[in-house]
Formats: structure tokens, sequence, C-alpha cells
């Protein structure tokens, strides 16, 4: 059959590649379409995955199935399909769970500490007690360095490709009083609010003097990639707000995930929280 082979880094061609034999539980799909995805473009550079070349590319496609091994029953010849990509193990703890894509099979610690190419990903200082432990009881000690070691994987697995998004598709341009961010509300009340309206001069009062202190007093002010207009909830119903104002009910909504993100010590004491209508 004729298939797209990554060849070696950075090579990839159009090749004959002879069928293999149909293994149990398997089914055999003409490819009708498929998608290139960022992880293709990663895997051709050697920058995802195990880098063994030469391989065929490709986990986000669909066709229709032309052969099926003997004790497959699920699809039949000339049925058309779309294939998940991922393998789950069926047997770790995340599996039973059914949140097969977080599957950690039992394997991947070692190959995490064993991976040397292109680079380490890990370097495990630890007592060999720790490492190779002796008694039942020891395994606690593993089992800790395990799971210290796999979340900072994850972590670092994430944060990688998040900055790699960011750098691929934010831009960084000079902001000024057109853009959308700083678009001012306009809050139209009714004359016969006499106490509302008094508050909200006393409010614009207090702005106005925090304006002629000096700068120097106001905490320093954080942007964590966006920028987001401020999000105002009608209390009173006799005014118009433009742009239009949250509900009540997506101003309790808005609290909670305040609330939820408040209460979660993040590594570096500070939380971030971005809500768009």
């Amino acid at each position: 059959m004729k298939a797209i082979q990554f060849v070696e880094k950075g090579v990839a061609r159009v090749a004959d590649i002879p069928l293999a034999p149909m293994p149990a539980g398997h089914a055999l799909l003409r490819v009708k379409a498929a998608g290139l995805c960022h992880t293709d473009i990663d895997v051709l550079h050697a920058r995802y995955g195990t880098g063994a070349f030469p391989l065929v590319p490709g986990h986000e496609y669909a066709g229709e199935v032309v052969d099926v091994a003997a004790d497959v029953t699920s699809v039949q010849v000339g049925s058309r399909v779309a294939v998940d990509p991922n393998l789950p193990c069926g047997t770790c703890p995340s599996c039973r769970k059914g949140l097969t894509n977080l599957a950690v099979r039992p394997e991947t610690p070692r190959e995490i500490l064993a991976t040397a190419e292109p680079a380490r990903l890990y370097s495990l200082v630890a007592d060999e007690s720790v490492v190779a432990p002796r008694s039942f009881a020891g395994t606690a000690l593993l089992h800790e360095a395990t799971v210290a070691i796999l979340r900072k994987y994850v972590d670092r697995f994430y944060r990688v490709r998040q900055e790699r998004w960011d750098s691929e598709h934010m831009v960084y341009t000079e902001l000024d009083d057109e853009d959308a961010n700083f678009q001012d509300y306009t809050v139209r009340i009714a004359r016969g609010e006499a106490e509302l309206i008094t508050a909200i001069q006393k409010l614009i009062e207090e702005a106005d003097s925090v304006y002629r202190q000096d700068t120097r007093e106001l905490p320093s002010i954080h942007f964590d990639r966006h920028l987001y207009q401020p999000l105002l909830v009608e209390t009173f119903g006799t005014s118009t707000v433009d742009p239009a104002r949250i509900e009540a009910a997506v101003k309790e909504l808005f609290d909670a995930v305040v609330r939820h993100a408040g209460s979660r010590r993040l590594a570096d004491d500070a939380t971030a929280v971005h809500v768009r209508w």
C-alpha cells in the first residue's frame, strides 16, 4: 500500500509499504480522510514520541473497513468508521474509572526515567532503599517518589505545550484607547434614584483622588496573557448598562469560580481567574 512515511528526522516521502499479517482483534481500514495534526509535525522533527524512524504518521482519520480478523464482531467489511487513536491499558486506576485519556501504563515511570535521547527527561537522585526496596513496606517510598516524578512530568509536559501554543498564536501589539479591553461602560440611571446617584458620584470622586495620588502607593498590576473587560452586574432595576451587564445567576457562577480558585494553593502563590462570556 502507499503511505506517507517519515523516513528520518525532517524527511517525509510517499512509500510503498507491504501489508502486515492481520493480527487478532484488528481490522484493516482504507483511509478516506485524514487530518494533519501539530503532533505529526513534532514527530517528524523528533520533538515528540520515541523518534523511532521510519514510521507512518497519522492519528486523526476516518475510512471504510475492508477486512477484519476472525474474532472481530464490532465492525464488518463496509463499515464506515472514525478512529480513536488512544490505546488505554484498561488496567490502571484511571482506566478502571473510565478516565482512559489519563491512563498511566505500569512501564511509563521507567520509560520516563530511562529516556536519554534526544535528552534526558530526569536525573533521579535517591537513596538505594528508595529505588530498590528490600521489603513490601519499603515500596511506599518508591510509590511516593514515582508519583512525584509523574506529577512533575505532566506539569512540565503541559506547560511546554502551553508555551508553544502561546508563542504561535499570541500577538503582542501596542494598546491604545480604541482597544476593546478599554471600552468604557455607560450606565443610565433614572433621575428618581437619588441615593444611588449620590453613591456613584462619591465613587467617582474617590477614583479621581486615587489618580491624583503618588502612583508608587498603588500595588503592581499583573496581566496574565489576556486583558478582559470588567464585568458589571445589575443589582437594581431602574438602570441600563452598555455593554450589557451580566445577570445575577451568571454572577453567582463567577463568584463560585473565584472561590474555587482562591481555595487552591498554586506553586507561585498567585491565582489568576479569567472568565469570558
